[in-house]
């Protein structure tokens, strides 16, 4: 196991040797070395995490986060192994029972970094994302229920804004997420958590009425607006929300893979025990919870559900996972997630069923849809070409200042 982990770390840029010695395809090289990366990590999440190896020693959020940030690598393309490895490694510092959160964030300033030198999408959404790394380093350096709330919103950000451009950039999605899993539940019970967890759900309303109205957000996919939810929930407002922050971080993680509307279904177990959770709780952030909710979900459904683009391996893999957490969430033991019998029992399963063929039978029929009709399923756009240097020299070097500054204001922390 101590040595699958150190490959499974470095799989992607060893799939490059190859490609780069003879002269081959390297985008396809890379998402081959992302997709061997995610199978040695589905082995880690399956066989157990009592991996070690140097500093690393990963637990089995460190490892779904992983599996999750090469599964997202296999489809993002450009230099996604590059990334793939950075994000891996930093999940990976620390030890089983004390992860590193130092780690995560630096490695997210590093594939900012990466990712604004190579031009890849909108080179400004690079710096928002190292500023967002920045942001939560401050928050880490601050401690206390501030602190874990600046955290909180930061790494909101971050998710939202390495989605909002197709590019190396959403590989960093797993750690922010895995990042606000350890570092929420610090909140658990406070009115900091209850006001955190509304300003963050509010994010996620500002990143769906962006897809409805603005043209050039429309190739977001749509599952943004669920990652914003995962922080809220991670934040343990009401007691039972901090239990859907994994399933709801699964669900989002297979939707981003297979990008179309129809993909959202893989939330619902999350989505679920979220909302029985803050139907418990009570005083006014309950009802701000509830109404940002309403409004999200109007907004998706009258909003574009984008356009087609050629599905791969990495959708055949997230179709299969995302079925699997739908139909059978208890199935998946790392979710830890409690409060599901409502669900996997009577009504709920069989909506969710329902759900998972419904979606199989629009996939086959979109298959043989005219073209330019618009695809519920596998959707999104394909990176664009690199910027020209002169045009992206200020976003890199805000973003290498930011990504400084995130290493600043932790090194006084331990690894």
């Amino acid at each position: 196991m101590n040595a699958l982990l150190v490959f499974a770390v470095l799989a992607p840029v060893v799939a490059l040797v190859p490609a780069l010695t003879l002269d081959l395809d390297t985008a396809r090289w890379s998402e081959i070395g992302c997709l061997v990366a995610a199978a040695l990590w589905f082995v880690l999440l399956v066989g157990g995490t009592d991996a070690k190896a140097g500093s690393f020693a990963v637990d089995e959020l460190a490892v779904a986060g992983s599996f999750a940030a090469a599964l997202l690598g296999a489809r993002a393309g450009g230099a996604a192994a590059a990334g793939v490895t950075l994000t891996t490694a930093g999940l990976a510092v620390g030890t089983a029972r004390a992860p590193s959160t130092v780690a995560p964030l630096l490695a997210i300033a590093a594939v900012a970094v990466l990712a604004a030198a190579r031009g890849e999408g909108r080179a400004p959404f690079a710096a928002v994302v190292a500023a967002g790394a920045a942001a939560a380093a401050f928050g880490l350096h601050l401690g206390g229920h501030g602190g874990a709330a600046t955290v909180v919103l930061a790494l909101a950000v971050v998710a939202v804004g390495a989605v909002a451009t197709p590019s190396v950039l959403v590989v960093v999605v797993p750690a922010a997420l895995v990042e606000a899993i350890r570092i929420g539940p610090t909140l658990a019970g406070t009115p900091t958590a209850k006001w955190t967890a509304v300003a963050v759900a509010a994010l996620s309303l500002a990143a769906a009425v962006a897809r409805t109205v603005d043209a050039r957000a429309r190739a977001i996919p749509v599952a943004v607006v669920v990652l914003p939810w995962v922080c809220a929930a991670a934040c343990a407002p009401f007691a039972g929300t901090a239990a859907a922050a994994r399933a709801l971080a699964a669900g989002a993680v297979l939707a981003l893979v297979l990008g179309g509307a129809a993909a959202l279904v893989a939330v619902l177990p999350g989505a679920v025990v979220l909302v029985d959770a803050v139907a418990g709780g009570a005083g006014p952030a309950r009802a701000a919870l509830a109404a940002l909710a309403l409004a999200v979900a109007w907004s998706v459904a009258s909003g574009d559900r984008g356009a087609p683009r050629r599905a791969g391996a990495s959708d055949a893999v997230a179709a299969v996972l995302a079925a699997w957490l739908v139909v059978r969430p208890a199935g998946w033991t790392w979710l830890r997630t409690q409060g599901l019998r409502a669900y996997t029992d009577g009504v709920a399963l069989a909506l969710a069923a329902g759900l998972v063929a419904a979606v199989a039978v629009a996939g086959a029929a979109r298959e043989v849809a005219v073209p330019g009709g618009r695809s519920w399923f596998v959707a999104g756009a394909a990176p664009g070409p690199p910027a020209p240097v002169a045009a992206r020299r200020v976003p890199v070097a805000v973003t290498a200042l930011l990504g400084i500054l995130a290493i600043a204001l932790v090194r006084s922390a331990r690894l």
